[in-house]
């Protein structure tokens, strides 16, 4: 569906996109994220700013011979990306970021093995990304690392005239998400959020089944995500530090809601078509982090510092 349809990316993030950030939103943006577009609460719901550009729905990335890709971040997710694009013919990995020398040294000697020239490091800092984004041999940014980073480096990327993928979320308060379309829209350059439960293979698959009719008329659909992430929080050797935890201590809502809604959007063209119109989120008591460290974390561990309070689904 076109812009002179009636859709673009602002009027998906001002019903179903501002609901799906429900989980990494500021105080207060659950009431707003999840009135209706219309109608009693009408006044509730996001304001929409001024356009500063046209729709990038639709627009096609710039063909080329090779595309050079830089990563930032170089942890279990960027640390796990850089074979699969190693693995994609046309792709050159050219640059790599990560304030921890170690990782951004062994993620370089797999992009040197895979028969590439040495990549451009950037170590020196949290802020080093800055000088990756300002590179002139990079077409595409690739952003793994830690959630409040997310904004301020698809920013940086975009600003700097690149291509930016960001896994999710990809801005943690709806101001940033609609700097980040106004940006997308005036540079011309796409940020993509990532999210392996949305592309992954049979999450593009099954679209490509409903669209050709092979489920007929798709009316209702149910989607969900079931992970047990507990152990991965509390392994020190996965995530650096507690930061992933951390966010269980200071958000109420579903931090992972597009995990169960996005498949489900895509197979029925929400948003390209029809339009997701409200979100509700329901919480439940946080008991399984607190039962994990109870029963899996010694009485001197960091955690036990810890009070849990997110805990939820997204309908």
């Amino acid at each position: 569906m076109n812009e002179d349809q009636g859709f673009s990316h602002r009027s998906a993030l001002r019903t179903a996109g501002a609901g799906l950030g429900i989980g990494a939103l500021g105080p207060g943006a659950a009431e707003a994220a999840t009135s209706p577009a219309s109608g009693p609460q009408a006044e509730h719901a996001p304001a929409v700013p001024p356009r500063q550009g046209k729709t990038m729905i639709g627009v096609p990335f710039e063909r080329r011979g090779t595309v050079r890709v830089g990563i930032i971040g170089l942890g279990q997710r960027g640390g796990s990306m850089i074979d699969l694009f190693l693995a994609l013919e046309g792709v050159r990995v050219t640059a790599l970021c990560d304030p921890v020398r170690e990782k951004t040294e062994r993620a370089a000697k797999k992009v040197t093995a895979a028969a590439q020239p040495a990549p451009a490091v950037c170590t020196k800092d949290e802020h080093d990304f800055e000088k990756l984004c300002a590179r002139g041999d990079l077409d595409f940014v690739h952003v793994a690392t830690p959630w409040d980073w997310h904004f301020s480096m698809a920013k940086a990327a975009m600003e700097a005239g690149k291509h930016v993928g960001v896994e999710c979320p990809i801005a943690l308060e709806l101001d940033q998400l609609w700097e980040l379309v106004n940006l997308s829209e005036r540079t011309r350059k796409h940020c993509m959020r990532l999210e392996n439960c949305a592309y992954g293979h049979n999450e593009m698959r099954v679209p490509r089944m409903a669209h050709e009719g092979l489920f007929g008329d798709l009316l209702h659909s149910a989607g969900a995500y079931l992970h047990d992430l507990r152990g991965l929080m509390f392994d020190p050797d996965y995530y650096e530090g507690p930061w992933r935890r951390l966010w269980h201590t200071r958000l109420r809502g579903d931090l992972y809601p597009n995990h169960g809604f996005g498949p489900a959007a895509n197979y029925m063209d929400v948003n390209r078509g029809d339009r997701a119109v409200r979100i509700s989120t329901f919480g439940s008591p946080s008991l399984g982090p607190a039962a994990y460290r109870k029963e899996n974390m010694p009485p001197d561990h960091e955690s036990w510092k810890e009070t849990y309070i997110s805990r939820a689904t997204c309908r």
